[in-house]
């Protein structure tokens, strides 16, 4: 059973990775030839957006990868994030690559993401470019950053010539593209009254790169737990012991989902707390059991209305002590080493749905734990989401 788990767990994230399209959003695309042509992007992170965009016209079945040589421009929806073809600087190096625009007017404001680091463009009216970034990011010290990041701003004071303070607050303010927005924008409608200023920024928390949601368990179900005798190891004669019983459980569970990388995996941590009550002819175990599950969980339906889902992954758990038991005094749950006696596999199914505002979750659980060698807990989750 363990390494069945394990299995359908590995599973669940290598199927995350090969499935083909993940994010697919309406949009557009601008072809060389000033043609828009409509149709599903498949929309994901920002390093892949750079360099491809994966396009289906409407009316087709398969995607075709356009670059930034292929095409003008594309765009999700008619008010999301909207990329051009453009050569700009990058570490000293020209390339041409779709870039975010992030705001039109007399000065331009670009965002490209490379390297896993952010760089920012601010073009001039007289097409002259300037590079902001973190360049410490980059592998230089401090010192040579701060030598880089000078010399930009020298670039930058000929873009902003109208208004100098425009230069002094890019000193001061952190590279982020609200924060540049903002100040381009102010120096646009401030100087630039010939050019209509249009701000592309789009809303983050539609094309969120990862969302989180919390919810509140509580349930209950059936344990069996294997118990040693204390003298077992050099006693093989006398025996262990199981002994089965309720569980009650109550705990928080948080689902992470990335949502342009994949549409139907989500990565879940829950912490519960069981009580449980076991018992065998006239012995007896009560005992708390805390336990932290990480795993991934496959969504067999994209509808946010209902849900259907399978989980599996990994965990740790740990009994507080059994402070009241009967006829267990020479007994034990484990005598192995740390992951033996606290590590677990666990599976499930469940579904989510959503009503009234809220999200609501039925979930059924088997955890499977290496303490005591079989040992396992079998129960009923309800939830709600806060």
């Amino acid at each position: 059973m363990k390494r069945l788990l394990s299995l359908v767990a590995m599973l669940l994230v290598a199927f995350a990775v090969c499935q083909g399209q993940v994010n697919p959003q309406p949009g557009y695309v601008v072809t060389l030839q000033g043609d828009t042509l409509r149709g599903t992007i498949d929309f994901r992170s920002d390093t892949r957006n750079a360099t491809v965009c994966s396009f289906r016209k409407d009316g087709e079945t398969q995607f075709t990868d356009y670059h930034p040589e292929d095409i003008s421009s594309y765009r999700i929806g008619d008010d999301g994030a909207f990329y051009v073809s453009y050569v700009v600087p990058v570490q000293g190096k020209d390339q041409r690559l779709f870039v975010q625009y992030l705001l039109k007017g007399g000065v331009n404001l670009y965002y490209l993401k490379r390297y896993g680091i952010n760089f920012y463009y601010v073009e001039g009216e007289d097409g002259r470019m300037v590079e902001i970034c973190d360049y410490e990011l980059l592998g230089y010290d401090a010192t040579e950053a701060r030598d880089l990041k000078r010399k930009n701003l020298v670039e930058a004071g000929n873009v902003f010539h109208k208004d100098m303070d425009i230069v002094h607050q890019l000193w001061k303010e952190k590279v982020t593209a609200r924060d540049l927005t903002k100040l381009v924008q102010e120096y646009d409608e401030k100087y630039c009254t010939d050019t209509e200023c249009i701000n592309f920024q789009y809303d983050e928390e539609k094309t969120a790169k990862f969302t989180n949601k919390w919810f509140i368990e509580a349930g209950g179900g059936f344990a069996s737990v294997k118990m040693y005798h204390g003298l077992f190891e050099s006693t093989p004669s006398l025996p262990s012991i199981r002994l089965s019983g309720p569980i009650f459980q109550v705990g928080v569970s948080n689902d992470i989902s990335f949502g342009r990388i994949s549409k139907i995996i989500d990565f879940q941590t829950t912490f519960h707390i069981y009580l449980m009550y076991l018992t065998k002819d006239d012995k007896s175990y009560l005992n708390v059991c805390p336990d932290v599950l990480l795993g991934p969980k496959l969504k067999l339906s994209s509808s946010p209305k209902c849900t259907p889902f399978i989980r599996a992954g990994i965990g740790l758990c740990d009994l507080l002590g059994a402070d009241h038991s009967k006829g267990l005094e020479e007994y034990e749950t484990y005598n192995h080493g740390f992951f033996e006696n606290h590590f677990c596999y666990y599976g499930g199914f469940g579904v989510d749905f959503h009503a009234a505002k809220r999200d609501y979750r039925v979930a059924v659980n088997y955890n499977s734990y290496t303490l005591t060698t079989g040992s396992y807990f079998f129960n009923l989750l309800f939830g709600i989401s806060l």
